[in-house]
């Protein structure tokens, strides 16, 4: 039996934080061709925003980015017993 993958049927939702749009463009490139449900955002604020909004499977961090770092970001995930695991 061969299994054919429906278009529809997404790898997993991913948020993606980068604040340079060059970035941005080659991991929405690479990410949604493999299947991804991507969210993009440019700086920790809405990071956090997006997170307190929104499920995702997992995020994918700049360390250098406006406002709040990847670091700091990693740091208010763990806290937060709604999206620590």
């Amino acid at each position: 039996m061969k299994l054919y993958m429906d278009d529809t049927i997404k790898a997993g939702r991913l948020l993606i934080v980068d604040d340079k749009i060059t970035q941005q463009f080659k991991v929405r490139e690479t990410l949604e061709a493999e299947n991804y449900s991507l969210h993009l955002v440019d700086s920790g604020v809405k990071a956090m925003s997006a997170l307190g909004c929104q499920d995702f499977d997992a995020v994918l961090l700049d360390q250098q980015i406006p406002d709040l770092g990847g670091d700091e970001i990693c740091r208010l995930i763990r806290q937060d017993p709604r999206l620590s695991l």
